[in-house]
């Protein structure tokens, strides 16, 4: 499912009708293991929505608008805050992937110009998000539960 910013209120209806009892979202039927609140192993603390990306690392807090969020491509195209410490007002895109029961994310574009720039731009190699493919030769950031 793709969502524009006009699709983000459609979103939020199914969001609060399709909710799981164990707190993990459904989208169309399908779990979205992506939102939710997160922990990485750099103590760096998540909490995504289909609206917006929030993360915090050393008291600082970046902030990214969601303006796709396509849970079948494991992707999200966001913008990020004004108040963001690097690249404000540019536009991220994030790629996420699964190994087994653990979840990866790579943000793979941190300041493009528009919003398409981001989603066209090439993504992550989800292949071996333990060794490397996020930007090259970085690997993947593993999510945790908190």
């Amino acid at each position: 499912m793709r969502m524009n910013r006009w699709g983000l209120l459609a979103g939020f209806a199914l969001l609060a009708l399709t909710a799981c009892d164990d707190g993990v979202a459904d989208i169309g039927g399908e779990p979205v293991s992506i939102l939710g609140n997160w922990v990485d192993t750099f103590a760096t603390e998540y909490t995504i929505t289909v609206a917006e990306w929030r993360q915090t690392s050393m008291g600082e807090t970046s902030v990214y608008l969601v303006t796709t969020f396509d849970d079948v491509g494991n992707l999200i195209i966001a913008e990020n805050s004004a108040d963001n410490m690097f690249a404000p007002g540019k536009f991220s895109r994030f790629d996420w992937t699964q190994l087994g029961d653990r979840l990866f994310y790579c943000q793979s574009v941190f300041d493009a110009d528009t919003a398409d720039a981001a989603a066209n731009a090439e993504g992550a190699d989800p292949s071996d998000p333990t060794v490397g493919g996020c930007g090259g030769m970085f690997p993947w950031t593993e999510l945790l539960v908190p």
